[in-house]
């Protein structure tokens, strides 16, 4: 190999400047597979007009739960949890409930520190997520399709077992706190919280905070979280959703992750209603030296 090395520098030398080559660019230019040729083991390709065309498929469980999907022949998977316990479904006692419960969305659960949880999404490359609306708290999760099942077991984990750990919700109560001093230094959000109280009135449900009011802050505690969850928190009133993943595939770890969902309050307690909440109209006066 060295001696010809030597020959090939040797006559590089003789060859006229222009048509000269380095014996490294030679290499790595030999070392460059082919365009015109498939790399062994991958599937062969072909255009995305040639797939089925992708559609929504839903399945409903045995105990209620929604499962709805389509195709997207990525290599990304997008899972999400919906469930119908926004802010909409609080009452002036619990009202914030929702909004805390998402700041403890993917913390410490019965089966996983937090610090487990964590280390199990980065393993496979993961990310997860949640927010909460008037209608729905979501919880979100993104992977490569190969790593679903990882996904759901972690985002079922959160949500069937949370371990609703006293310093952890200290610590959101206080990232909380955070947000309502930042939100009155952004017009947008203050202007949004104002308009659904003027259109609907504060006492109807979607005239109501959407935010976790100040004065309920330092109220809401894990046992606040387990009442809200246990009356909404329900089987029928969840869908788990997914982009870019087998249909037959979720529904099957759908059956495996969320069998012990509940379908009914515990007994004594009642499901929140969809209560309607007519436009009334009105105004708001807010002075915010912004």
């Amino acid at each position: 190999m060295k001696v010809a090395t030597t020959a090939a520098r040797a006559l590089g030398k003789k060859l006229p400047k222009h048509a000269q080559i380095s014996v490294r660019s030679f290499s790595a230019a030999q070392a460059q597979p082919s365009l015109d040729m498939e790399l062994p083991g991958i599937p062969p390709l072909s255009p995305a007009s040639a797939q089925p065309k992708p559609e929504t498929k839903i399945t409903t469980l045995a105990n209620g739960l929604r499962v709805a999907s389509e195709e997207t022949y990525g290599q990304v998977s997008t899972i999400g949890m919906f469930i119908d316990a926004g802010s909409r479904y609080e009452n002036d006692s619990n009202s914030g409930v929702s909004h805390l419960l998402e700041h403890m969305a993917f913390k410490s659960t019965e089966n996983r520190s937090h610090l487990r949880l964590v280390r199990d999404i980065e393993d496979v490359g993961g990310t997860v997520g949640a927010a909460s609306s008037r209608e729905c708290i979501m919880y979100t999760g993104e992977c490569l399709r190969d790593n679903v099942e990882t996904i759901v077991d972690v985002m079922a984990d959160s949500i069937l077992r949370p371990a609703l750990k006293p310093w952890d919700i200290e610590d959101q109560r206080e990232v909380i706190g955070y947000e309502l001093q930042a939100m009155e230094q952004n017009a947008q959000a203050l202007l949004t919280e104002l308009l659904h109280s003027a259109a609907y009135g504060e006492s109807t449900p979607l005239g109501q905070p959407l935010w976790c009011p100040e004065r309920n802050l330092g109220k809401l505690n894990a046992d606040t979280i387990r009442s809200f969850m246990s009356k909404t928190f329900l089987a029928k009133r969840m869908v788990l959703s997914g982009a870019g993943v087998d249909h037959d595939e979720l529904v099957s770890l759908a059956e495996k992750y969320f069998a012990d969902l509940a379908t009914a309050p515990p007994a004594g307690e009642t499901e929140p209603a969809m209560l309607p909440s007519p436009y009334k109209g009105g105004d708001r006066r807010y002075v915010n030296n912004l």
